[in-house]
């Protein structure tokens, strides 16, 4: 399995390997007969301490790129996790930034920030000389709600997922607006709280995942609605936060859905029929295994569960902390466990 701890954005790259931000940035892939294999990488200096909050998005040739929301600049990393430059500082002029929060790279390699605070997009060539402001429309509102959220087509049309009213908005590769959709007035399903946008390319489509829905949406790019998929019932979908990204096999989309009580997940869906494929996460980090007088193995993580299995590897119970510590959970017996082991008469000590 894969430990999904509190993920707050993914990213898919040109060999559908899958990255999600967790404090670091995480990668694995899925090979649907082998199963799921963690890979090494560790981008240079991308952690909470040098970065805070931050988003991720990756170009043609897999470089990564983060847009730091805590300490307001924007830094490319190699496939292999070298930083290459970095650039941007906090305030207002043009170049800075406030708050921003999502990124994309389009297939000149030029890079768009949404830059949240300072309600504009910015555009940069490939070393980080900007090119262009992109002023939002409206100007007004509260945008500390919740992110925005950019990606292009195939043509390099820019799409802005606008949370604040509610809509998603087109624009050409010159900045101009070309269209909005996705908040028509009477519109039974018209988007209530969406949170991410990714575009299709190959299919030419448009996802919004919507906290409200617990679920997603999918658009053409004209705007038309083609698909509501809600998870409500299923228990798929129930985060607080829903990042998504497009895999690199047609007709996938992945989504990390960060949860309360240490559940968060990450899940492949079919985007065509939204029907869900696998899921990885609500797990933490092991700290200790072992085996009793009656091969019975037991595994301790971090929050002090003990996760139980027969000799032949079979699931028996799971028993221990199922939370964050607290005055909701004051059952708890060790914070922070490091190892279990058992005496003669199998009796656990922590």
């Amino acid at each position: 399995g894969v430990q999904v701890v509190d993920p707050t954005d993914v990213a898919v790259d040109s060999e559908n390997n899958i990255y999600f931000v967790s404090g670091t940035v995480k990668k694995f892939r899925y090979h649907e007969s082998l199963g799921t294999e963690y890979l090494d990488y560790a981008p240079e200096g991308l952690n909470k301490e040098n970065f805070g909050t931050y988003d991720i998005a990756l170009d043609q040739h897999d470089n990564l790129y983060a847009v730091s929301y805590t300490y307001s600049k924007v830094a490319k990393f190699s496939p292999e996790g070298k930083l290459l430059f970095q650039f941007g500082a906090a305030g207002e002029a043009p170049g800075q930034f406030r708050f921003p929060e999502g990124i994309a790279v389009n297939s000149k390699d030029e890079i768009y920030v949404a830059d949240t605070g300072n309600r504009r997009i910015q555009k940069f060539d490939k070393t980080g000389k900007l090119l262009q402001v992109i002023p939002l429309d409206p100007t007004t509102g509260n945008y500390s709600e919740a992110p925005l959220s950019i990606d292009f087509d195939s043509n390099d049309n820019l799409y802005l997922l606008h949370n604040p009213e509610n809509k998603v908005v087109k624009y050409s590769p010159d900045g101009k607006k070309l269209i909005e959709f996705g908040h028509a007035v009477g519109d039974t399903l018209l988007m209530k709280n969406p949170w991410k946008l990714a575009v299709d390319n190959r299919n030419d489509q448009v996802y919004v995942t919507d906290l409200a829905l617990a679920g997603f949406y999918r658009f053409n790019l004209e705007g038309g609605l083609e698909t509501v998929m809600s998870h409500k019932r299923s228990a798929y979908l129930n985060g607080n936060m829903m990042s998504i990204a497009i895999g690199a096999i047609d007709e996938i989309i992945f989504i990390a859905d960060r949860r309360d009580n240490n559940k968060s997940q990450i899940l492949m869906f079919n985007g065509m029929g939204g029907e869900g494929m696998y899921e990885w996460g609500n797990l933490w980090q092991n700290e200790d295994l072992h085996i009793d007088n009656e091969r019975n193995v037991y595994l301790l993580d971090e929050i002090g569960r003990i996760t139980k299995f027969n000799e032949w590897g079979e699931f028996v119970m799971s028993f221990g902390d199922v939370g964050h510590w607290g005055a909701n959970h004051p059952n708890i017996v060790v914070k922070y466990p490091k190892a279990i082991t058992s005496d003669l008469f199998n009796n656990l000590y922590l």
